[in-house]
């Protein structure tokens, strides 16, 4: 407000010829103004205090409202922890820790000194001391499956009351919040008008400072208006926060109680195919249990099932596609025998590495041949599909294949209770194929009985027999010579019938010394000598004795003998005797004139120093075919080519000969063409034999 100077009638200023003076007015004015400055002043202390109070008084609230906010979070994160403990996910440690955590928070007080505790509803309180008593009654750790249902019944009422309450508490309070700060800023706004009014009454000259003042004011409810803007958003974003929070709870009892029916699902399937296994009689019907248990418990869309050859039966397979009661046995499946040969080794290698574990076949195809993964193609499998093998202990007895409708991935407890049915699927038909071992061994205990007893009575039989006919070959025979003695005075005709008669005597007294031979090398309790035997001195003594037998010597033997040591501990016969059938074969197979090559060599072994002798035959006779070679060594066996050549023989001495070469720890081995010859070669270790 502006004030003009009085004048008088001639225009001059009052108060003197200055105009400096002022009146009583004047001063009264000026006092009033300065009044008015004052009381501005004291307006504008006022104002500058009020802002502080508003903010002070709109934090309080704040403060109140977060705190409820915050027992409401911490009361939910409680509620899941104490359902994951209901449902045996999560033990009685980690709820307790989250229970202390709730209780920090209902302890913490506001500005007013009011705690959350005392804030919450007596329904919310009864609630959480009902939740510690369930928890105080119970043990530590995991919560039983026994004790779920009967704790779940106890306290269920107490978690749903305890979860609507502490909603509850945060509604309340956020509105209680929201009504003292509409209250702050109505009371801010009706004291603002009141002070523009006294502003408005003061002098014009303090308008400038009143508007300043006012500006200040305004940016002052600006920040106010900030402050409660931000405010507002963080309760959304929490009212949101909450509300998400709350899906995922109802979400995650939802699938908790999936997980409770499937997990009941597969107890009783795992319990059906145990009884089923259990109840089995042959690994035939139990292999078809599990097949079908495991077709169920996975809810396969195709499963197949092998088990390979035991001791006492074959391998039998088990196919089963969609929902089918019955599947495919072995039989009727089209399976390459390379394929059954290469799962046996994979089964096995992956059965030593991963302990049972399934692989996928998109992972198992990195190691296994083409013909495996076209096998499985053909019973519809893909690389989504799952390979699992059947084993006991380090044997692996089969290996199973199936295609989850779920997927590729299964989870934790499916995964648990199918290593739990392939677990008692081995067991139960180990357990069938052991009893049935155990019951051939005894059948062939008697068979070997029965045999031993008929070996026996064969052993009686051929000392009888060679009794009974050496007494009277022996007759023969010296009549024979008798007659031939005086030679001279019978015909050329009789001499030649007296030689046919000689010859065959001979071969019968051959044919019944080689069946004594055979038959002592089959009596295991026979003693069998063991001495010190110098090798070289029995080949040289057997070749000059197969000499002797060819007076004409139209057969020439050369003999070759290295210069070592050939001591050995054996039996000095039977390995003469091995010498004198094998020179005598090459010598009656060979050609007239021909010549037939004795070597005795002396091997060393650079590696371990052990030491054997080497002994090879070779001649130049007729041969023997080659697909008959390793027939050679059955008894009675003869080749084709000596049959039609009219030579004689009992097929006896080779079979013979193996049996010696062998209670010597020696091998034997044939190298024949046909009409150029035959090498035989004999190795026998020079290392001292241990004497029983």
């Amino acid at each position: 407000m502006l004030i003009k100077p009085i004048r008088d009638k001639n225009g001059d200023l009052r108060g003197g010829s200055s105009g400096l003076k002022f009146s009583k007015i004047q001063k009264l004015a000026v006092a009033f103004l300065l009044l008015a400055l004052v009381a501005l002043s004291a307006t504008v202390v006022q104002l500058t205090t009020k802002p502080q109070a508003t903010l002070r008084s709109i934090a309080d609230s704040d403060d109140a409202t977060g705190n409820a906010f915050f027992t409401q979070r911490e009361t939910l994160v409680l509620a899941i922890n104490f359902e994951r403990w209901l449902s045996g996910y999560e033990t009685k440690r980690a709820v307790l820790i989250r229970r202390a955590l709730l209780g920090q928070r209902l302890n913490v007080k506001d500005a007013k000194d009011v705690s959350n505790a005392q804030r919450a509803s007596a329904a919310y309180l009864q609630a959480l001391q009902e939740i510690d008593t369930c928890l105080a009654n119970e043990i530590d750790g995991t919560l039983s499956e026994s004790r779920r249902m009967v704790v779940r019944k106890s306290c269920a009422d107490s978690l749903e009351v305890l979860v609507f309450e502490a909603r509850q508490l945060g509604v309340d309070i956020s509105g209680a919040g929201d009504v003292r700060l509409r209250e702050i800023i109505d009371r801010d706004r009706d004291g603002r008008n009141v002070q523009i009014i006294q502003m408005l009454l003061i002098v014009a000259t303090l308008m400038l400072g009143g508007g300043l003042l006012g500006l200040s004011r305004t940016r002052a409810l600006q920040r106010v208006k900030r402050v409660v803007e931000n405010d507002q958003r963080e309760l959304k974003d929490a009212r949101d926060s909450l509300t998400v929070l709350e899906a995922q709870i109802e979400e995650r009892i939802i699938s908790d109680e999936r997980q409770r029916i499937e997990d009941r699902r597969l107890d009783l399937e795992t319990r059906l195919i145990t009884t089923d296994l259990r109840k089995a009689t042959s690994s035939k019907i139990a292999i078809k249990i599990f097949a079908n248990g495991l077709h169920r418990l996975i809810e396969s869309d195709s499963t197949y099932v092998q088990f390979f050859a035991g001791a006492e039966e074959g391998s039998f397979a088990y196919l089963i596609d969609g929902d089918a009661a019955s599947g495919t046995e072995f039989s009727q499946i089209q399976i390459d025998q390379d394929f059954n040969s290469e799962m046996i080794a994979i089964s096995q290698q992956v059965w030593n590495k991963d302990n049972a574990g399934p692989l996928s076949l998109a992972e198992l195809k990195k190691n296994v041949p083409p013909i495996v993964l076209s096998e499985l193609q053909k019973f519809e499998f893909n690389h989504n599909s799952s390979f699992m093998p059947v084993g006991e202990g380090q044997l692996v007895l089969g290996f199973a294949v199936f295609a989850p409708r779920i997927g590729s991935s299964l989870m934790p407890h499916q995964l648990a209770a199918l290593q739990n049915v392939v677990s008692q699927a081995a067991n139960a038909i180990g357990a069938i194929r052991s009893t049935s071992l155990v019951e051939k061994i005894r059948e062939n205990e008697q068979v070997v009985s029965e045999l031993r007893a008929l070996d026996r009575l064969k052993d009686e039989f051929t000392a009888n027999v060679n009794h009974e006919l050496r007494t009277p070959l022996t007759s023969i025979i010296g009549y024979l010579e008798l007659v031939l003695s005086d030679s001279q005075n019978l015909p050329e005709k009789t001499l030649s019938y007296l030689a046919t008669v000689r010859r065959n005597a001979d071969r019968l007294t051959e044919l019944i010394e080689r069946l004594l031979v055979v038959a002592k090398s089959d009596n295991a309790s026979a003693e069998f000598p063991r001495d010190e035997v110098d090798l070289a001195e029995v080949v040289r003594d057997a070749v000059q004795a197969v000499g002797q037998k060819d007076p004409s010597k139209s057969v020439k033997i050369e003999i070759e003998i290295d210069q070592a040591d050939f001591r050995l501990i054996g039996d000095r016969l039977r390995l003469q005797q091995i010498v004198i059938n094998l020179v005598g074969n090459a010598v009656k197979f060979s050609k007239e004139y021909s010549a037939v090559s004795v070597f005795l060599r002396h091997l060393q072994n650079q590696l371990d120093g052990s030491c054997k002798a080497e002994l090879v035959i070779k001649d130049s006779g007729i041969g023997i075919p080659a697909n008959e070679v390793p027939d050679l060594f059955n008894r009675f066996f003869r080749a084709s080519n000596a049959t039609k050549a009219l030579i004689p023989g009992t097929g006896l001495g080779l079979s013979i000969v193996k049996q010696f070469v062998e209670d010597h720890n020696g091998e034997i081995s044939v190298d024949s063409v046909i009409g150029q010859g035959t090498t035989v070669s004999v190795r026998i270790p020079l290392a001292p034999i241990k004497l029983v």
